[in-house]
């Protein structure tokens, strides 16, 4: 039998008993500030570690989970970023980390990583620019979610031509997204949320070669005339949450309207 220390954000305390039964650690509820696994032991079907996710821990050492043999999940939100090696020898499929500070989370430990599927990055503090592209050296990435940064400009680029299912961006300060980077067949998911967009026009057009895509939202961005011929055909497009506009447009050739997530918009758009 291992265990799994922790101190509260009130002060208290707590151990949490493992076995080799233990399959889940869920801490989020504790609002946990310190985490110490040194003693975790043998827990060979350990599958997720949630351990937090409105408190902040002070530090989180991963050294006690190197070559893990069933450690697929991981939630945490720290104030300095860890040292990701001790995952690389893990089969490790998401990975959420919130980071409460100016230091950079170095990810060169998981190039390479096999099973590395869904990526979650939140950034509560004052962050240097971030650099995307170490998302290339991840060849199992399906899904990208960043959340928070004081950054004004993002570069994209890295992320051209990655067959991600799902993107998202959100409360940032961000000005313009290049949609043609994003666009690819295997989305299913772009969510573009709370930026600081601000554009007379915005034509959706890229979006055409998205053909698997479900979800779709620009909410919070400032558009005078919206261009949604793209969308009109995307048949499986169940949801979209547009931008505030003043117009929105489609060529004729759009009709009729296949997307349902289009069709709800259908009384706003106008024929050029």
């Amino acid at each position: 039998m291992g265990s799994i220390s922790v101190r509260r954000q009130d002060g208290s305390t707590l151990v949490v008993r493992t076995t080799k039964k233990t399959r889940f650690v869920r801490l989020l509820h504790e609002n946990p500030v310190h985490v110490d696994l040194s003693a975790i032991g043998e827990t060979p079907a350990l599958e997720e570690l949630s351990l937090s996710s409105s408190s902040v821990l002070d530090a989180l050492d991963l050294a006690p989970l190197a070559h893990h043999p069933a450690l697929g999940s991981l939630t945490a939100r720290v104030a300095k970023p860890p040292d990701l090696a001790p995952l690389a020898s893990t089969p490790m499929a998401r990975l959420s980390i919130d980071l409460d500070g100016p230091d950079v989370l170095d990810f060169r430990p998981l190039h390479g990583h096999a099973t590395l599927a869904h990526l979650a990055l939140g950034f509560l503090g004052t962050q240097s620019e971030l650099d995307l592209s170490f998302v290339r050296e991840l060849p199992a990435l399906e899904s990208l979610s960043i959340d928070g940064g004081d950054w004004r400009t993002l570069d994209l680029s890295p992320l051209e031509g990655l067959p991600l299912t799902s993107f998202t961006l959100l409360r940032q300060y961000v000005k313009e997204v290049d949609l043609s980077i994003l666009a690819q067949p295997a989305l299913e998911h772009l969510m573009l949320q709370d930026l600081e967009i601000h554009q007379g026009y915005l034509s959706l057009l890229p979006l055409a070669k998205c053909t698997k895509l479900r979800f779709l939202s620009l909410a919070g961005a400032e558009v005078g005339t919206l261009e949604v011929t793209a969308l009109s055909k995307l048949k499986d497009l169940a949801r979209f949450d547009p931008p505030n506009f003043k117009s929105m447009m489609m060529d004729p050739s759009g009709t009729p309207i296949l997307s349902k997530g289009l069709a709800r918009w259908e009384a706003s758009i106008g024929i050029e």
